[in-house]
């Protein structure tokens, strides 16, 4: 169990958890008791100070990722894993300008939708397939 002298220090750049000068926020007790309901946790008082300063300092970060400057930031879009994308590559030409696209627009072909993922190669990566599908825990009780 966690006590007030084995704390974590604050995260690298962040105030103190304690510190209610940054302009991360900070959530409510009745927040955290909600969200350790919601996770099926059981929290004495002690756990449930340090995990507030654990949550207060998670959010001071991400706070301090709002003065990153990404303007000059191109985004990154993957919306497949490499291996599935695969199949999908287009075939045009090597030279980007011969294709009149850039070597980014040109890495997958155009929509088919008359064509399909391979189900089975889907299914490789999922821990346990159950009739062809991708079996999930089961989160509520019946």
């Amino acid at each position: 169990m966690a006590t007030s002298d084995d704390r974590r220090p604050p995260l690298k750049g962040t105030p103190d958890a304690g510190s209610r000068e940054s302009g991360a926020p900070h959530p409510e007790p009745s927040t955290l008791r909600r969200e350790a309901r919601l996770a099926r946790l059981a929290l004495d008082p002690q756990r449930e100070a340090s995990l507030s300063d654990d949550l207060v300092r998670i959010l001071a970060a991400f706070e301090s990722l709002q003065e990153v400057d990404v303007s000059n930031l191109e985004p990154l879009h993957q919306p497949l894993h490499a291996s599935l994308a695969e199949p999908l590559r287009h075939a045009a030409p090597t030279d980007p300008a011969a294709a009149g696209t850039s070597r980014r627009d040109s890495r997958l072909a155009a929509p088919d939708p008359t064509s399909a993922v391979d189900r089975a190669r889907l299914l490789e990566g999922a821990p346990e397939p159950i009739d062809g599908h991708f079996g999930v825990p089961r989160t509520i009780e019946q």
